[in-house]
């Protein structure tokens, strides 16, 4: 078994880690549980498609440098998962950038996503819960998503919905389909009616970011969390990492000598970057974008939504 599977001594009494996410979602489970993180596949279904650098297939804040799909051995995964059951873990959080990205067929002529949750049940572990990432594209218009996501039993989809209006959505090259909004939307409520929970986030600061568009999306956050099925809420502004699309953006329109300022740094200064970015990009200040991001953490309190991440208290 020790040849297939990564050495976990590392994650050896993690009592904070474990403490914060039984704090946090506690109220998924029935008593206290053992969750951690695995690492199956990597890639996005949306951004593995402008790998030759088309920047209207990549969403523009994203620093990943390589989306394309790849995963491990199904029966590995399945060798993983049992050696973290027998060490008490019950809650697996895959970080997968995409999981739908994982759709795409093995050797076996199944998709892998398939042949993992068929292998999970069948090796005795279908108790074990998930928690996943998956675009809300793929969870809206593939009728597929959703039985397989039940069988992985996946009890909560990350979701970047990240803002409720359609003109900030294609600024940050979000997708090629419109009503993106309505996408989101569609998604979390097939989620609801299958009895899984919903952890969404939101990026704020856009190009040509407003007022206009700050109230859209505070409008639409409300809308779905009076959904009743959206257990943690994340937002925050529009961070410009090196890589990204909005890293090259931001040095097109930065007015000052942006390798000395930013390039050249031993440590990325990200508070100074995100307001660098939104007093370059945006039309609403830097202090309109974060007193929006304040607004929708209080109404993700208000209907009973934690702040973001995952055993680390107050989000990462």
């Amino acid at each position: 078994m020790a040849d297939i599977c990564p050495d976990i001594s590392l994650i050896e009494n993690p009592s904070v880690y474990v403490q914060n996410y039984n704090e946090q979602y506690g109220k998924l489970h029935s008593g206290d549980v053992k969750a951690t993180i695995v690492n199956f596949g990597k890639g996005c279904s949306w951004g593995s498609k402008g790998q030759e650098g088309d920047e209207k297939h990549i969403c523009n804040y994203c620093g990943i440098a390589d989306l394309r799909p790849d995963f491990i051995d199904a029966r590995r995964a399945v060798a993983w998962m049992k050696v973290l059951k027998e060490r008490g873990y019950s809650v697996l959080y895959e970080v997968c950038d995409d999981i739908s990205a994982l759709l795409r067929k093995t050797v076996t002529g199944r998709p892998f996503l398939e042949e993992l949750a068929m292998q999970k049940r069948a090796s005795g572990l279908g108790d074990v819960e998930m928690f996943v990432y998956c675009r809300a594209g793929t969870i809206a218009r593939q009728g597929s998503m959703i039985d397989i996501l039940k069988m992985l039993n996946v009890r909560v989809v990350n979701i970047g919905v990240d803002s409720g209006s359609q003109t900030m959505l294609t600024s940050m090259a979000k997708g090629n389909s419109g009503n993106l909004d309505e996408t989101n939307l569609q998604a979390i409520e097939k989620l609801s009616e299958a009895g899984i929970k919903a952890y969404v986030s939101f990026v704020l600061g856009a190009i040509g970011e407003g007022m206009e568009t700050l109230e859209e999306t505070l409008r639409f956050s409300e809308r779905i969390l009076r959904l009743g099925n959206i257990i943690a809420i994340d937002p925050s502004p529009l961070l410009p990492l090196p890589g990204s699309v909005a890293w090259e953006q931001l040095r097109r329109a930065y007015k000052g000598d942006f390798e000395k300022d930013f390039e050249q740094s031993d440590v990325l200064d990200t508070d100074m970057l995100a307001r660098t970015w939104v007093k370059h990009m945006c039309k609403a200040t830097y202090d309109e974008v974060a007193g929006a991001v304040g607004r929708i953490r209080e109404l993700g309190a208000k209907y009973g939504a934690v702040l973001g991440g995952f055993g680390v208290k107050g989000g990462v």
